[in-house]
């Protein structure tokens, strides 16, 4: 009897875990507890962003993996309460947030790396959701 309370104690694990596992759906978008996630990957080098404007939609998971071409930067949308810092030579730094406010928010460099750090900057536009009434 004890074996069968420790099987489904451990499947019951499973599936509270698969659930909240990012998977993609029949349309290819990949979804995380059941929101879309749009991925976006941004190179910072001294001193721009490429791409230098992303577009999600309200209500989107959004993942950004932020890579260095050359110095240490920072990744920062500060409206939104997001900043990283983004080492020189280092791997990807990955940000991610839900984008639940309509608007376009400037994304900045967050650590001072050069001349034209000021002129580092990005902008994220996030849009209504089609047929959205709110």
């Amino acid at each position: 009897m004890r074996y069968v309370e420790i099987v489904f104690g451990l499947l019951g694990t499973l599936l509270v875990a698969w659930s909240l596992v990012d998977r993609v759906d029949a349309q290819g978008v990949q979804q995380q507890a059941g929101r879309p996630v749009v991925a976006i990957d941004v190179v910072a080098k001294r001193f721009s962003f490429t791409p230098d404007r992303f577009e999600v939609t309200r209500g989107d998971h959004v993942k950004i993996t932020v890579r260095s071409a050359d110095g240490t930067h920072g990744f920062a949308i500060k409206k939104l309460k997001v900043e990283t810092a983004v080492p020189r030579g280092g791997g990807p730094v990955v940000v991610e947030f839900d984008a639940d406010q309509v608007g376009e928010f400037a994304v900045t460099c967050s650590e001072y790396c050069g001349k034209g750090h000021k002129e580092m900057k990005a902008l994220l536009v996030v849009r209504e959701a089609v047929g959205s009434r709110q």
